[in-house]
């Protein structure tokens, strides 16, 4: 199972399936299904624990995709399955 630091989140690290982890002890974090059927995750920046949840497929795509090439390109699931 390959894992990567997120940018920008250099406490936490995601796997390809979408585990979150400690990067540090690389124990697992909770992830939870929020309201929008979407799993999501409160992670910290620094020492700061964020207040909204991050949804884990932004993480991902943060993660492993490039930079989208403008605002107006969306992430999303092709199968329209948000599991």
């Amino acid at each position: 199972m390959k894992v990567k630091k997120i940018p920008g989140y250099p406490r936490q690290s995601i796997s390809e399936c979408g585990k979150l982890f400690w990067t540090a002890s690389g124990e697992e974090l909770e992830v939870f299904v929020g309201r929008n059927g979407y799993k999501q995750a409160y992670i910290y920046r620094g020492k700061k624990k964020l207040r909204h949840p991050k949804m884990i497929y932004k993480l991902m795509a943060l993660t492993y995709l490039p930079p989208r090439p403008s605002k107006h390109h969306v992430i999303r699931h092709l199968d329209g399955d948000c599991n």
